[in-house]
């Protein structure tokens, strides 16, 4: 059987030791945990920000034995500097997460691919594996476009998020995956 993980957008409200618990309780193997805001206009409180408060989460992994398998959501502006994420991406890999979800929000494809190579080479020696997700109301679009840049950036530990109901809302199909696959 594949390992089930509880997304933090379930219950997007619960802190990340709330939601630790209730998968543990659901019986699930990991969670994905919401560390970063969207964007500065979303109001937000994050662990980040407490040393006690990264305590407790990693004592209630460790409680449960969950892992956590993806840390979102890292929006890629045309202003994003990457080395602001540092902090961030260190207490990630404290946790103990496999992916770093990221979405491009930057029309200049060409800076875009920048960000995304230099957000690769920042989370590599943390062994995080970028994920950027296409999102219709992005602009990082389509499948075809996240592949575009993903190849651009030329890094190793980059890939691409799927999520089904982007994929459709972008009038995607199961068809194009094999498009894009390594």
């Amino acid at each position: 059987m594949n390992p089930l993980s509880l997304a933090h957008l379930t219950i997007l409200d619960a802190t990340p030791p709330t939601l630790i618990a209730a998968a543990a309780d659901a019986g699930f193997q990991s969670v994905g945990l919401r560390l970063v805001a969207p964007s500065p206009a979303d109001a937000f409180d994050s662990i980040l920000d407490s040393e006690a408060s990264l305590r407790e989460t990693e004592r209630c992994l460790q409680a449960s034995g969950l892992a956590v398998l993806d840390v979102e959501t890292f929006w890629l502006e045309p202003d994003t500097v990457v080395d602001d994420f540092l902090p961030a991406l260190e207490a990630v890999a404290r946790l103990g997460a496999r992916f770093l979800l990221v979405v491009g929000n930057d029309p200049l494809q060409g800076r875009l691919i920048a960000t995304v190579a230099r957000l690769c080479q920042a989370a590599a020696p943390l062994h995080l594996q970028v994920m950027l997700e296409f999102i219709p109301y992005s602009e990082v679009k389509t499948l075809a476009q996240a592949a575009e840049v993903i190849r651009a950036a030329g890094e190793p530990n980059a890939g691409i998020l799927i999520d089904a109901l982007h994929l459709s809302r972008s009038g995607g199909s199961p068809g194009q995956l094999a498009t894009v696959s390594g």
